[in-house]
């Protein structure tokens, strides 16, 4: 068995380029929707001409994610979309590191995410990557985690228009 087949998730998205509008996800053991982008593609499809850490985002918009065990949404372990997907970042030697392979923005969008175990958004080792209009709700750790990576430039991870509620007080407790 692998790590991941004890990490189940609603939506376990394995290439990007594809579009997700108007979904539901509740009560997963592990994630909602969980973007499981890896350098290739492993098992019967397994290629090293794929490269879905590096592939541009469809269309992710006006999804719901609620009351997973740890997750709403998780970007993991790495997205850096990028001009050519499997070809390196950038050349070391260059003033401008990314003028080799212009990363390309991905926006994750109009979401809704409340009362997940962990976080309601997290994304991790990010390159240009947007968390934009979400909103999220009683998420027991965290409501937006975005960390990134040396794979984008300054300022290309974004969280933007997003509305945040702590917890809720329940106002009809005895």
């Amino acid at each position: 068995m692998l790590d991941t087949d004890q990490m189940p998730a609603s939506y376990w998205i394995t290439n990007p380029d594809n579009i997700y509008i108007g979904n539901h996800a509740a009560g997963s053991d592990h994630c909602n929707f969980w973007f499981k982008l890896d350098d290739h593609p492993s098992g019967p499809s397994a290629t090293k001409s794929v490269c879905p850490n590096g592939v541009k985002l469809g269309t992710f918009k006006d999804n719901v994610a609620h009351s997973a065990t740890r997750y709403g949404l998780r970007v993991f372990p790495l997205y850096a979309p990028r001009t050519n997907p499997c070809q390196p970042y950038y050349k070391a030697c260059q003033d401008d590191n990314y003028a080799h392979n212009e990363p390309i923005f991905a926006e994750f969008k109009d979401f809704l995410a409340y009362k997940n175990g962990f976080s309601g958004v997290i994304t991790e080792n990010s390159g240009a990557v947007s968390i934009r209009n979400v909103t999220s709700i009683e998420n027991a750790e965290s409501s937006i985690e975005i960390s990134t990576s040396d794979l984008s430039r300054d300022n290309y991870a974004r969280i933007i228009d997003c509305k945040i509620v702590g917890m809720v007080p329940d106002l009809f407790e005895a």
